[in-house]
């Protein structure tokens, strides 16, 4: 799996066109990078079609990016977009979600987002990576710097629910895909998407979709 000449080493690797001079890579996000008006980010690798969303953070609301355009690819070449949004930053070092629709979710080998306007991006974060992890609203609060209170209206109005709405969304997804691409058992599946014990994840599964992980596994 090679793009731009380059073959991927880790899980999940991103490869960039973003002049910045520094290009700091921190596991999956790029961090404090300038985006001159369309400046790209490609994320590729063998979990890229585990990803459900990115998040995009401002350096400074003087010097946030206007816009981003999100794409996918099976093959690097041809691209279908899937988003296009205007970047409206509330303060200082806020966030804007953007989730993958889940109809396009484990089908794309490559995705692509385009930024409009030049702008300072603090980290461009691609997320559902950490769903193993026991995360919550404190954790993400903190890492962001800030209140959980300020995290929460920001998902609340960028997907319209709540921070551990989404984590929970994020984690029955990855729950389905596991259980349509693998042979994985219901143990493994549960370490994998952050649940304690197996029937705590069938519990959850059950409530959501009203039947068991293996009888979805079975009538899918």
């Amino acid at each position: 799996n090679v793009y731009n000449g380059r073959t991927p080493t880790a899980a999940t690797e991103v490869y960039t066109d973003v002049p910045s001079g520094r290009n700091l890579f921190d596991g999956n996000s790029l961090t404090a990078c300038t985006v001159p008006d369309g400046a790209q980010v490609v994320l590729t690798g063998k979990n890229a079609k585990m990803l459900t969303g990115i998040t995009v953070t401002c350096e400074a609301l003087s010097s946030a990016p206007a816009g981003v355009k999100l794409e996918a690819s099976a093959n690097g070449r041809s691209w279908r977009t899937l988003a296009e949004k205007e970047l409206t930053f509330l303060f200082e070092k806020s966030i804007v979600p953007i989730g993958i629709p889940e109809y396009a979710r484990g089908d794309y080998a490559f995705y692509r987002v385009t930024f409009e306007g030049e702008g300072r991006v603090a980290e461009l974060e691609f997320i559902g990576e950490n769903l193993a992890k026991p995360i919550g609203s404190p954790q993400i609060a903190e890492a962001l710097g800030l209140k959980r209170s300020e995290l929460d209206r920001l998902f609340r109005t960028h997907l319209m629910r709540s921070v551990g709405a989404e984590i929970r969304r994020q984690r029955l997804a990855r729950v389905k895909l596991l259980l349509e691409t693998t042979d994985r058992p219901i143990s493994d599946i549960a370490r994998l998407t952050g649940y304690c014990t197996p029937s705590h994840l069938t519990n959850a599964f059950k409530a959501a979709f009203s039947q068991s992980p293996k009888d979805w596994r079975r009538n899918g």
